[in-house]
């Protein structure tokens, strides 16, 4: 049996991997499959959800809980011993922790009306739980890390308490979520942030780095004052300290709106225990070289999420006319900000979903416009992915928008563009690392008809938008 030694949250997660070993142990020894949480929960008479806390490491059992599932799993009295001085230690390191130090929740609310993505959320779960070790029997997906109080949830061997085996890594785990602006990068990963949170007792943690935003990217001594001060730590900010609070805990860092690694480099933790989810319009390649990190690249909603997110966000209205919602869905290019900028504009004028849609035809970009949020417009969200290119790659941003068809390959571009295929393939590259263009078959890319109308309106330097109406 693994026997916990450290104190706090690490101290947890030995102890609950401890009571893991032994329920094994009890199996092998028996030669019958693992008590499931629902059959432990039965024999005791406590929760499903306690169960599941206790063999995650979600929640410190009260002695005579632990004792008690130490008898049930056929623990020797040394190693009751063992286990009941364990969680000693934890208790202790609570109480010098003190009072008023409640474990930070961070995340924002998540967005209404949220429609499909359970692939991407099936993804999600699978990187982190390659990274973090694995689910004991296999367990992936969305069942793993589900909660474990709804009665649907599947229990046994591959049902959620395993996620204790993915909660205790060898190495802090990096995950990157990039997508095209406007795709639902922050709204797919807060989502799934929610549903796992309660796996990391010692918190979670949401900063918006504004890497694509009206105002500047934030800096590093920002950010890490920001991430600090969740932690309730006081100091100058430094990535040292950051490190030094974050030993020996379990906690889950949303690191939103990355600008690149670069912005991200001096916020990682480094140290055991913690999971960070990036979200980029760039591809962070530089997290995944160096970093291990996992990517999940984010695509555009398929027609039949995009209908139906379209008819809840008008509350019915297009129910009884499934063709024009999927007309309006096509013109919206399944990006869920379009989407809902064009629900908005129905719920609003009354107006007819075929109309809307015979109008994005001929000014897409127009139709989604608002001033009332710079945060929404779709043409000021669009212009923040060109911010960081360096001028050349925006100029053939314009190029393949207003003079290439939807599909483009690099002796296309380096003809109409007076370069080499060469350069032209770096540059297609760049755009599509920039989520500015879709990679194809082959050395083909393809952009969606909101980009090609935002390129097209670019001026031949591709350094600022032709005026366009409001």
């Amino acid at each position: 049996m693994a026997t916990p030694a450290r104190p706090g949250a690490d101290g947890l997660a030995h102890l609950a991997a401890a009571l893991r070993d032994l329920r094994r142990r009890c199996a092998r020894r028996d030669g019958r499959p693992q008590l499931t949480v629902r059959q432990i929960a039965a024999r005791t008479g406590y929760a499903v959800g306690a169960v599941s806390d206790y063999l995650t490491g979600a929640a410190l059992p009260p002695t005579d809980r632990l004792d008690e599932l130490a008898r049930l799993f056929g623990a020797t009295p040394a190693e009751q011993g063992a286990l009941a001085t364990a969680r000693d230690h934890v208790e202790e390191s609570r109480r010098r922790r003190g009072p008023g130090r409640r474990a930070p929740r961070e995340l924002p609310p998540e967005v209404w009306a949220f429609v499909g993505r359970e692939r991407e959320l099936g993804e999600l779960d699978g990187l982190v739980g390659g990274l973090l070790g694995g689910l004991v029997g296999g367990a992936s997906g969305l069942a793993a890390l589900a909660d474990p109080r709804d009665p649907a949830m599947p229990a046994g061997p591959t049902g959620p308490a395993e996620l204790g085996a993915a909660c205790t890594p060898a190495l802090p785990g990096i995950v990157v979520v990039s997508g095209p602006a406007g795709v639902g990068k922050t709204a797919l990963v807060v989502r799934w942030a929610h549903r796992v949170g309660r796996h990391f007792p010692d918190g979670t943690l949401y900063l918006d780095l504004r890497g694509y935003d009206v105002g500047r990217p934030v800096s590093g001594r920002a950010a890490l004052g920001a991430l600090l001060r969740g932690l309730g730590a006081a100091g100058p900010p430094s990535s040292a300290a950051l490190r030094t609070e974050l030993a020996g805990r379990r906690a889950l860092i949303v690191l939103d709106n990355a600008r690149d690694a670069e912005q991200v480099r001096p916020l990682l933790p480094g140290v055991p225990g913690c999971l960070v989810v990036v979200t980029s319009r760039d591809s962070a390649a530089g997290l995944v070289v160096r970093h291990g990190a996992r990517r999940l690249d984010l695509d555009v909603l398929p027609l039949s999420e995009s209908a139906a997110l379209l008819t809840v966000l008008t509350g019915g209205r297009l129910d009884a006319d499934p063709a024009a919602a999927r007309r309006l869905a096509l013109r919206c290019c399944g990006l869920p900000l379009a989407l809902r900028l064009a629900a908005e504009r129905l719920l609003a004028t009354g107006g007819d979903a075929a109309a809307l849609a015979e109008g994005l035809t001929a000014a897409p970009l127009d139709l989604l416009a608002t001033t009332a949020d710079r945060r929404t417009d779709v043409r000021e969200v669009l212009s923040w992915s060109l911010r960081h290119l360096p001028p050349e790659a925006v100029r053939a941003f314009h190029v393949v928008g207003s003079r290439l068809g939807r599909r483009v390959d690099p002796r296309a571009l380096a003809e109409a563009a007076g370069t080499t295929a060469r350069r032209a393939a770096e540059l297609l590259d760049a755009l599509a690392r920039a989520h500015l263009l879709r990679r194809g078959g082959g050395d083909r890319f393809t952009m969606h008809e909101l980009l090609r109308a935002y390129a097209a309106e670019l001026g031949e330097p591709g350094l600022t938008a032709s005026p366009a109406p409001r």
